[in-house]
């Protein structure tokens, strides 16, 4: 099977970097395949479980608050997010302090800028569908 490469990449390291045959992701426009030779894109993850085949393997990841793009003239894959984790070794409790957390800054609100409400915003929904999802197991 035809391969393409994918890099996901938060602010704070590398996660993944290598070629794979498929990717399949919610994208805030809806659930998508992705192989080699795919055209060119460029599409919004609010939240989503990425789920990556290489080989036999299927490795699954959190994606919070990202962007997917895929370049055709490169057959390269790009996600970038605030937040990948491998679903494997997720720290659930830190996922719900954090939640927590998020969930007061809102309620207070007072010395958030606009950007910083709908940041906030977006990463509750994103935590709330993780935890939903984790739950559902």
């Amino acid at each position: 099977m035809d391969k393409f490469k994918l890099i996901a990449k938060t602010p704070f390291q590398e996660v993944f970097n290598d070629d794979v045959e498929s990717i399949y992701v919610v994208t805030d426009d809806g659930e998508i395949g992705v192989f080699a030779n795919h055209a060119s894109l460029m599409t919004p993850i609010t939240f989503s479980i990425l789920s990556v085949k290489k080989g036999e393997k299927i490795n699954n990841f959190y994606v919070r608050s990202g962007l997917l793009s895929f370049n055709n003239d490169r057959n390269e894959c790009t996600i970038l997010a605030y937040t990948i984790e491998d679903k494997d070794s997720i720290d659930m409790s830190g996922a719900k302090s954090y939640l927590e957390k998020i969930n007061e800054m809102l309620k207070e609100g007072n010395d958030l800028s606009e950007y910083s409400f709908k940041f906030l915003e977006n990463e509750r929904v994103g935590l709330v569908k993780q935890l939903e999802e984790v739950d559902s197991e």
